[in-house]
Protein backbone atom coordinates (compact mmCIF):
# COMPACT_ATOMS: atom_id res chain seq x y z
CA UNK A 1 0.00 0.00 0.00
CA UNK A 2 1.31 3.44 -0.90
CA UNK A 3 1.90 6.08 1.70
CA UNK A 4 0.70 9.62 1.19
CA UNK A 5 2.86 11.21 3.82
CA UNK A 6 5.08 12.83 1.21
CA UNK A 7 2.19 13.90 -0.99
CA UNK A 8 0.09 16.97 -0.48
CA UNK A 9 -3.66 17.21 -0.54
CA UNK A 10 -4.75 20.16 -2.65
CA UNK A 11 -8.02 21.35 -1.19
CA UNK A 12 -9.76 24.20 -2.94
CA UNK A 13 -12.75 24.46 -0.62
CA UNK A 14 -12.82 27.51 1.58
CA UNK A 15 -11.44 26.05 4.80
CA UNK A 16 -13.76 24.71 7.43
CA UNK A 17 -17.39 23.84 7.02
CA UNK A 18 -19.52 26.73 8.21
CA UNK A 19 -23.00 26.40 9.66
CA UNK A 20 -24.35 27.62 6.31
CA UNK A 21 -22.34 24.94 4.47
CA UNK A 22 -23.72 22.28 6.79
CA UNK A 23 -27.29 23.49 6.30
CA UNK A 24 -26.93 23.45 2.51
CA UNK A 25 -25.31 20.01 2.49
CA UNK A 26 -28.02 18.55 4.72
CA UNK A 27 -30.77 20.12 2.60
CA UNK A 28 -29.38 18.79 -0.67
CA UNK A 29 -28.63 15.36 0.82
CA UNK A 30 -32.13 15.08 2.25
CA UNK A 31 -33.50 15.84 -1.21
CA UNK A 32 -31.45 12.93 -2.62
CA UNK A 33 -32.43 10.37 0.02
CA UNK A 34 -34.34 8.16 -2.44
CA UNK A 35 -31.59 8.35 -5.07
CA UNK A 36 -28.39 7.80 -3.15
CA UNK A 37 -27.57 4.57 -4.98
CA UNK A 38 -27.84 6.30 -8.32
CA UNK A 39 -25.65 9.17 -7.14
CA UNK A 40 -22.82 6.79 -6.26
CA UNK A 41 -23.01 4.88 -9.51
CA UNK A 42 -23.36 8.03 -11.60
CA UNK A 43 -20.32 9.57 -9.93
CA UNK A 44 -18.12 6.61 -10.92
CA UNK A 45 -19.48 6.53 -14.46
CA UNK A 46 -18.64 10.23 -14.79
CA UNK A 47 -15.21 9.70 -13.26
CA UNK A 48 -14.32 6.80 -15.57
CA UNK A 49 -15.62 8.76 -18.54
CA UNK A 50 -13.23 11.64 -17.81
CA UNK A 51 -10.38 9.42 -16.55
CA UNK A 52 -10.61 6.07 -18.37
CA UNK A 53 -7.06 5.20 -17.39
CA UNK A 54 -8.14 5.07 -13.74
CA UNK A 55 -10.48 2.12 -14.22
CA UNK A 56 -7.58 -0.35 -14.18
CA UNK A 57 -6.49 1.02 -10.80
CA UNK A 58 -9.78 -0.12 -9.26
CA UNK A 59 -9.31 -3.88 -9.01
CA UNK A 60 -13.03 -4.53 -8.76
CA UNK A 61 -13.65 -2.78 -12.12
CA UNK A 62 -10.45 -3.72 -13.91
CA UNK A 63 -11.92 -6.51 -16.03
CA UNK A 64 -15.27 -4.90 -16.81
CA UNK A 65 -15.48 -3.49 -20.34
CA UNK A 66 -16.24 0.24 -20.23
CA UNK A 67 -19.43 -0.17 -22.26
CA UNK A 68 -20.74 -2.61 -19.62
CA UNK A 69 -19.97 -0.47 -16.57
CA UNK A 70 -23.40 1.16 -16.44
CA UNK A 71 -24.95 -2.31 -16.01
CA UNK A 72 -22.35 -3.58 -13.55
CA UNK A 73 -23.57 -4.86 -10.19
CA UNK A 74 -20.02 -4.33 -8.87
CA UNK A 75 -20.13 -0.66 -9.84
CA UNK A 76 -23.55 -0.21 -8.24
CA UNK A 77 -22.36 -1.92 -5.04
CA UNK A 78 -19.22 0.19 -4.84
CA UNK A 79 -21.22 3.34 -5.54
CA UNK A 80 -23.51 2.41 -2.64
CA UNK A 81 -20.51 1.88 -0.36
CA UNK A 82 -19.10 5.29 -1.23
CA UNK A 83 -22.49 6.89 -0.82
CA UNK A 84 -22.93 5.26 2.58
CA UNK A 85 -19.67 6.91 3.68
CA UNK A 86 -20.92 10.27 2.43
CA UNK A 87 -24.23 9.63 4.20
CA UNK A 88 -22.48 8.85 7.49
CA UNK A 89 -20.45 12.06 7.22
CA UNK A 90 -23.48 14.19 6.33
CA UNK A 91 -25.52 12.73 9.19
CA UNK A 92 -22.70 13.55 11.61
CA UNK A 93 -21.75 17.01 10.34
CA UNK A 94 -22.29 18.49 13.78
CA UNK A 95 -19.83 16.08 15.39
CA UNK A 96 -16.37 17.62 14.89
CA UNK A 97 -14.58 14.25 15.16
CA UNK A 98 -16.91 12.12 13.05
CA UNK A 99 -15.40 12.82 9.65
CA UNK A 100 -11.89 12.10 10.92
CA UNK A 101 -13.03 8.81 12.48
CA UNK A 102 -14.82 7.75 9.30
CA UNK A 103 -11.81 8.71 7.16
CA UNK A 104 -9.49 6.74 9.44
CA UNK A 105 -11.59 3.60 9.00
CA UNK A 106 -11.84 4.07 5.24
CA UNK A 107 -8.11 4.67 4.92
CA UNK A 108 -7.43 1.09 5.99
CA UNK A 109 -9.01 -0.24 2.79
CA UNK A 110 -7.76 2.09 0.08
CA UNK A 111 -4.59 2.75 -1.83
CA UNK A 112 -3.81 6.28 -0.72
CA UNK A 113 -1.75 7.22 -3.77
CA UNK A 114 -4.69 6.53 -6.06
CA UNK A 115 -7.07 8.59 -3.95
CA UNK A 116 -4.65 11.50 -3.88
CA UNK A 117 -3.89 11.31 -7.59
CA UNK A 118 -7.55 11.57 -8.51
CA UNK A 119 -8.92 13.48 -5.51
CA UNK A 120 -10.17 16.50 -7.47
CA UNK A 121 -11.63 14.42 -10.29
CA UNK A 122 -13.41 12.07 -7.87
CA UNK A 123 -14.76 15.01 -5.91
CA UNK A 124 -15.97 16.83 -9.01
CA UNK A 125 -17.61 13.70 -10.44
CA UNK A 126 -19.47 13.12 -7.20
CA UNK A 127 -20.59 16.74 -6.94
CA UNK A 128 -21.76 16.67 -10.57
CA UNK A 129 -23.83 13.55 -9.83
CA UNK A 130 -25.34 15.24 -6.78
CA UNK A 131 -26.11 18.37 -8.75
CA UNK A 132 -27.69 16.39 -11.59
CA UNK A 133 -30.02 14.43 -9.30
CA UNK A 134 -30.97 17.15 -6.83
CA UNK A 135 -34.16 19.16 -7.23
CA UNK A 136 -32.71 21.91 -5.03
CA UNK A 137 -31.77 25.05 -6.96
CA UNK A 138 -28.00 24.79 -7.28
CA UNK A 139 -25.90 27.90 -6.81
CA UNK A 140 -22.33 28.89 -6.01
CA UNK A 141 -22.97 28.51 -2.27
CA UNK A 142 -24.08 24.88 -2.74
CA UNK A 143 -21.04 24.25 -4.91
CA UNK A 144 -18.71 25.79 -2.32
CA UNK A 145 -20.32 23.81 0.50
CA UNK A 146 -19.89 20.47 -1.27
CA UNK A 147 -16.35 21.26 -2.41
CA UNK A 148 -15.42 22.18 1.16
CA UNK A 149 -17.09 19.00 2.46
CA UNK A 150 -15.20 16.69 0.09
CA UNK A 151 -11.90 18.55 0.46
CA UNK A 152 -12.18 18.28 4.23
CA UNK A 153 -12.88 14.56 3.96
CA UNK A 154 -9.96 14.01 1.58
CA UNK A 155 -7.67 15.97 3.91
CA UNK A 156 -8.78 13.80 6.84
CA UNK A 157 -8.26 10.67 4.75
CA UNK A 158 -4.74 11.75 3.78
CA UNK A 159 -3.80 12.65 7.35
CA UNK A 160 -5.21 9.39 8.68
CA UNK A 161 -3.02 7.37 6.35
CA UNK A 162 0.28 8.97 7.42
Amino acid sequence: MLSCCTKKVHPVGKGELTDEHKRLIKTVWSDLREQIGEVGMESFLRFFNTHPEAQDSFLVFKDIPREELSQSIKLKEHGLKVTSVVDRCVNRLDDPNAMKNIATQLGKYHERGLLLKYQTALRDSYIDAIKMRSTIVWNSKCQEAWITFFDKFQKELAEASC
